[in-house]
């Protein structure tokens, strides 16, 4: 009876821990300088649409949509985005899917956060050719030692996917390009490839390795909170 007491009581205290550190988490990433605290309201410097397709998802043969909109906007090396859904339900136009981005950029660093359906951190280095990343919680936080890899290249304009499904749900099988202005393609969820999202965003005042990098991002939480993970 004592041994079971002790037990829940450490279940207990391990689940409040948790809790606490989670409700704590967008507070130490702000403190720790992953992103701006706010959206900037500076230039924007990006738009487009991200759509969330059905691929492999069970979805009894019918072709299921989310239209989301995406925009970026820029200011003195900070960089922050929204993408959102909106249903019309009745004479109602409501936003029913939303995420956020905030970078912050130092030459070739990047630190920053996104939320939709939780919090990820991102820390590491991005250039025209490549990205290695950190992906999970800020170094402060109880919860980073769930923290891995987040990886990708890029040869002639086409988006390699090398590490995007340990710390993040995207398939090596995705298809994004970049061109002088514009990202588009089509990426998979990762491995299962149960959920796509079409890209068509076009870019300007920005290079093309921060534009990337945000839709990317965006799409790796689309196809996470679509799939459910």
């Amino acid at each position: 009876m004592v041994a079971f007491l002790i037990f829940f009581f450490g279940v207990v205290l391990l689940f409040g821990v948790l809790f606490f550190e989670i409700s704590q988490v967008d507070n130490k990433a702000i403190k720790n300088g992953y992103g701006p605290k706010l959206q900037i309201s500076g230039a924007q410097s990006a738009d487009g649409k991200l759509v969330c397709v059905n691929a492999n998802a069970p979805t009894l043969n019918k072709s299921i949509s989310f239209p989301y909109s995406f925009r970026l906007n820029s200011s003195k090396g900070n960089l922050t985005g929204a993408y959102k859904y909106k249903a019309n339900r009745s004479k109602f136009h409501d936003t029913v899917y939303n995420g956020e981005l905030f970078l912050s950029f130092n030459k070739d660093h990047v630190k920053g956060r996104t939320l939709m359906g939780g919090l990820k951190t991102v820390d590491g280095v991005v250039d025209a050719t490549k990205a290695r990343l950190v992906r999970g919680h800020p170094k402060q936080s109880f919860l980073s030692f769930m923290n891995g890899p987040y990886e990708y290249s890029v040869h002639r304009g086409k988006v390699r996917f090398d590490k995007t499904t340990l710390a993040g749900n995207i398939s090596k099988e995705s298809d994004l390009r970049i061109e002088r202005d514009r990202i588009s393609g089509r990426v998979f969820h990762g491995p299962q490839k149960t959920w796509a999202v079409d890209v068509d965003v076009r870019y300007n005042n920005i290079t093309s390795e921060k534009a990337a990098l945000a839709v990317i991002l965006a799409c790796n939480d689309i196809l996470s909170v679509h799939h459910g993970d």
